[in-house]
């Protein structure tokens, strides 16, 4: 309640997902029928009983799915109605199984504890109502995002909390025919903790792959170049004599949702003004972390709708951002980090734990709201229920499944160049270098010191390839929220914000290629005539870092700041400032502000759950005039 009052008058963006409050309610009601049973029903209920009181309350959230149709929470209530459920039969079934323990230990003579007895009857129903919340995610888990994060952090933590005194109150049974098993029981706990830190399981964090069989042979980037420089710059110079021919380049920054928000309604605005003809001056895209997820829905959008007509791109372009990017993408990464890929780790018996990891959720959850964005569709209440299963990535059912290759080259292996490069950065953790997803080979001093990852997996893998969602996913593995992906047998890819966070190294090398190739005497013609320019898409609040009081820290925190500000922020800074000043007027900058214009800080947070109100937030920043400080010219050209 008190969150929901801190949401509304003061707009924070706290617990604003309706299944915190029903969990909560629901946690409520157990609460009160766990003292009412240990009061009152304990030694009087009976099976009927039981299940009288099962159907009243499969009665009463009926109720309540019907008394809150009006507030378009269908989706929300439904599930926890189907929680409910579960929580009543478990209910019914383990209380009675409780007294049919506490009966045969009786006749044993060995009883438990009286001091024992209230610690199980206090655990007894919050048990019950873990294990019908945790059986129902795992049910519906490829549609967590309806549980709010820090309600499925809550009862991952309570599920430790309530294991870790079980296993306590267990130890208070006075039985000694039960110290054996009580023996056994801790050696394999002991056991299968020490044998998973010893030798931990990282199977289900190597990269997944789909098969490709026109990935085995990519052009060279100067290759890439000088066909397209032909092939478009020509034909536009041919076509207006008058004018020059502008190349642009593109950086995305990371940062979560908000940075994949942001670069795709900046980069798909600027499209959409000039007809949708602004992607054929685009030579290439450098993204990092969220803004490579944005950079993957707009290579999907051109591709699926390079024919259709300007209504339709602009029906589902001018919604594309908001959809994809107003979901909870952080619910599945905490349950994950906290019980599957932990107990994944830790379990001993390999081939039974799957392959599926918390980075491979994120894909199924990006190419889910992804694909439903692309067929223009609105997400109505109790849709998740009618597909309550994801595909899978190998029947590559969504555009992020397909083979990322695949968009560029064709069955033949011609190469598509209507698309620009979408050029992924990651980082090798072992080195620290940058790691790149290319659609184009690229030799030593054209990217200075870069693993080609395509080129490692076309070496190693036979008619294997990435997907679209796990090129981009590369770039997005966030500390801890994403596991660290394996490539090979000891390659470790991490998110590409370690080495830069703007994508600038990569682009800086890119330009000079392109301005080497025009010195070739073929372009010479066309070389005056060719415009390069660079566009920054940034999310960060880099105005008042930059305005904040520099301080000495203390001895502890001023080494950590050194490591951090050298090594990710320190270097991304240089490239931002060396970029703007070598290119001066042809250097451009789209700044998402947060501040409003009353100088009024905005939340708009770093993550990967952006809420209705931070949605509505950068979605009125975006239509404020003057919103780039460095005035992006809007029309590129006019033909």
């Amino acid at each position: 309640l008190g969150a929901a009052i801190l949401n509304t008058q003061f707009k924070l963006d706290l617990l604003t997902a309706p299944s915190i409050y029903w969990g909560l309610f629901l946690l409520l009601l157990i609460f009160i029928g766990s003292i009412f049973y240990r009061r009152y029903l304990f030694n009087y209920i009976n099976l009927w009983q039981s299940i009288f009181i099962f159907l009243i309350t499969i009665l009463a959230l009926t109720a309540a799915i019907y008394i809150n149709k009006s507030a378009g929470q269908e989706d929300i209530i439904l599930s926890y109605h189907l929680f409910g459920i579960a929580i009543a039969v478990l209910g019914v079934g383990l209380f009675h199984l409780y007294k049919k323990i506490d009966l045969d230990l009786s006749k044993q003579g060995g009883r438990v504890k009286e001091s024992s007895k209230d610690l199980y009857m206090g655990f007894f129903y919050a048990i019950t109502f873990l294990i019908g919340i945790f059986i129902s995610v795992f049910t519906f888990f490829d549609h967590i995002h309806l549980f709010h994060p820090i309600f499925v952090f809550l009862c991952s933590f309570a599920f430790y909390t309530v294991m870790f005194n079980l296993l306590s109150s267990f130890y208070d049974i006075n039985s000694y025919r039960k110290t054996l098993f009580k023996n056994i029981l801790f050696l394999l706990v002991v056991f299968t903790v020490v044998f998973g830190f010893a030798f931990p399981n990282y199977e289900h964090h190597k990269i997944d792959l789909v098969e490709c069989s026109n990935c085995q042979d990519r052009l060279y980037l100067d290759q890439h170049m000088e066909t397209w420089l032909d092939q478009k710059a020509r034909h536009f110079l041919r076509k207006n004599p008058r004018q020059n021919f502008p190349v642009w380049l593109i950086a995305g920054e990371g940062g979560g949702s908000r940075a994949g928000y942001w670069f795709t309604r900046s980069v798909l605005a600027i499209d959409s003004m000039n007809n949708y003809r602004f992607k054929d001056h685009v030579y290439a895209m450098s993204t990092v972390s969220g803004s490579s997820v944005g950079g993957g829905a707009l290579i999907a959008f051109w591709d699926r709708f390079s024919d259709s007509g300007q209504d339709k791109k602009d029906a589902v372009s001018s919604k594309l951002a908001q959809r994809v990017f107003n979901n909870n993408y952080l619910s599945s990464a905490i349950f994950s980090i906290l019980i599957r890929d932990f107990i994944k780790q830790l379990f001993p018996f390999r081939p039974l734990v799957g392959k599926e990891d918390r980075n491979y959720w994120l894909q199924q959850e990006e190419a889910f709201f992804i694909e439903k964005a692309l067929e223009d569709k609105e997400l109505q209440p109790g849709d998740y229920l009618k597909e309550p299963q994801l595909p899978q990535k190998e029947s590559g059912a969504y555009a992020l499944y397909k083979p990322f290759l695949s968009y560029y080259y064709d069955s033949t292996g011609l190469f598509n160049y209507d698309l620009p490069l979408l050029i992924p950065n990651a980082t090798v953790v072992q080195r620290g270098k940058r790691a790149l997803v290319s659609p184009v080979k690229f030799r030593d001093f054209e990217f200075v010191d870069a693993m080609d990852i395509n080129q490692f997996i076309l070496e190693h893998h036979n008619e294997e390839a990435l997907s679209l969602g796990e090129a981009c996913n590369l770039s997005e593995l966030f500390p801890f929220f994403s596991a660290t992906a394996v490539l090979g047998d000891s390659i470790a890819i991490a998110d590409g914000g370690y080495f830069e966070n703007l994508g600038l190294t990569t682009i800086y090398e890119i330009k000079d290629e392109m301005e080497r190739i025009l010195r070739k005497p073929q372009f010479r013609d066309i070389q005056s005539r060719i415009d390069i320019h660079l566009m920054v898409i940034r999310n960060s609040t880099y105005k008042q870092k930059m305005k904040r009081q520099l301080k000495v820290r203390n001895q502890v925190y001023a080494p950590l700041d050194a490591l951090y500000n050298s090594g990710i922020g320190g270097r991304t800074e240089y490239m931002f400032k060396y970029m703007k000043l070598s290119m001066q007027d042809n250097f451009y900058v789209l700044d998402l502000p947060h501040e409003s214009g009353q100088n009024e800080k905005l939340l708009l947070p770093l993550n990967r759950y952006l809420s209705e109100n931070a949605i509505s937030t950068m979605e009125e920043l975006f239509r404020q005039e003057n919103l780039n400080p460095y005035q992006l010219p809007m029309e590129i050209y006019s033909e």
